[in-house]
């Protein structure tokens, strides 16, 4: 299998480069082992190192990789949020892409995918499958706030298919984000929505409060990208519902775009709210949210 190998003193002053090493398949005969000897004296094998060391550094739970014209783009998630990295000259991206295209299925553990890869991005499972997928989970997000919001202020509630055919376009895209955003959080805490009926199933009682705080940050965090994104701007909190209302429909104005830590409590724990559906969520969409193993 692949791993990261984070080594002694004594090991990072005797290796070249970052201090970790691509653990191969084991059962190799004497070619292959003379073959890794000379990858792993390869630029690109020391490039592959020091992007994967960086990305332990920072914290990442995804690095994505981007053929351009000239360059390899490289963009790093962390808490949520995708960050550009230091681009690789293409020749030099495509050596790592060559690297990680031969521990291809053993990669997945480490989340690095490699976009534009025809074969991966453009077919019926991410073009279509996915966005049904997406959608319910959207419909469900929505429809579990419009509940909340009902019985606050002791309003109708309609059916799930009218309470999100009400709602713009534009309100339907900002389900589908933290819907997106779901799996994310999920390899946060080692869990995958699944389709298997064998397997470890996910407590979410038995999450620390640290987790669920890191959670609530990385919500935050996701939704100030998508705002600034769309042009939003930060003002002061307004008393009058209905004007709150119009400034955000209509003049992209909020107050949350804010640091996490001055969020109201209320705010802050609405930032839980899409992970604590989750398993209602799998339930209804006749999955199970597994443990990964590590």
């Amino acid at each position: 299998k692949i791993g990261v190998q984070i080594g002694s003193r004594e090991q990072r002053e005797s290796v070249v480069g970052p201090p970790i090493r691509l653990i191969g398949k084991s059962g190799k005969g004497a070619g292959e082992m003379d073959r890794s000897r000379q990858v792993e004296s390869s630029k690109g094998y020391l490039a592959a190192k020091e992007l994967i060391y960086d990305a332990i550094l920072r914290r990442t739970t995804d690095v994505h990789m981007e053929p351009k014209e000239d360059e390899m783009s490289v963009r790093l998630r962390i808490d949520g949020v995708m960050y550009p990295a230091e681009a690789f000259d293409r020749p030099m991206g495509d050596a790592l892409v060559n690297i990680f295209k031969d521990v291809a299925f053993e990669m997945k553990a480490l989340n690095i995918e490699l976009i534009n890869m025809d074969d991966e991005v453009c077919n019926k499972k991410t073009i279509v499958d996915n966005r049904k997928e997406e959608d319910f989970i959207a419909k469900h997000i929505h429809y579990e706030w419009a509940k909340s919001q009902a019985a606050k202020n002791k309003t109708r509630l309609g059916s799930m298919q009218d309470e999100w055919d009400l709602i713009k376009d534009s309100q339907k895209d900002s389900n589908r984000l933290p819907a997106r955003h779901l799996f994310i959080k999920l390899r946060f805490v080692h869990a995958d929505l699944s389709d298997q009926t064998t397997g470890e199933e996910l407590d979410f009682d038995s999450l620390e409060p640290e987790v669920w705080d890191r959670i609530a940050r990385m919500e935050h965090n996701r939704w100030n990208a998508e705002k600034y994104i769309n042009g939003f701007v930060q003002i002061e909190g307004v008393n009058d519902k209905n004007l709150g209302n119009f400034l955000k429909g209509n003049l992209k104005c909020h107050w949350d775009l804010v640091p996490f830590d001055d969020l109201s409590k209320e705010t802050q724990d609405y930032d839980k709210f899409t992970f604590r559906m989750a398993p209602v969520i799998a339930h209804l969409n006749k999955k199970r949210i597994l443990k990964r193993e590590m």
